[in-house]
């Protein structure tokens, strides 16, 4: 059975709405991941304490290309959202100039 995808025409604009509060929380979120996980720094040891140290002196990094990255992709979301409106727009348009050129005098229906 095949798969059915039905997407409104206002779906992009608030998936892209959301995408940006949630973009930003991300980065936040990971910087505070880092000041958290200080209290059991002294609990690891060997590769595992090699990795923490790592994700605590990059972890603005981290957030910053997270959000670099959410940004980009949201971009282009909002370039996709904006042509499914010009398209509902242009549809609607020739839509209306067709029915206009219809002659509906003779229709008994």
């Amino acid at each position: 059975m095949g798969t059915k995808f039905d997407m409104g025409a206002d779906t992009l604009t608030v998936l892209n709405r959301q995408t940006q509060g949630q973009s930003e929380n991300l980065g936040t979120v990971v910087k505070n991941l880092a000041r958290a996980s200080e209290p059991v720094e002294a609990s690891f040891q060997g590769p595992g304490r090699a990795a923490f140290d790592l994700f605590q002196q990059n972890a603005d990094a981290i957030a910053y290309e997270i959000n670099r990255a959410l940004n980009s992709i949201l971009g282009g979301s909002v370039g996709m959202d904006q042509s499914v409106q010009q398209g509902v727009q242009v549809q609607a348009d020739q839509t209306r100039g067709i029915d206009g050129a219809q002659d509906y005098s003779k229709f008994t229906g």
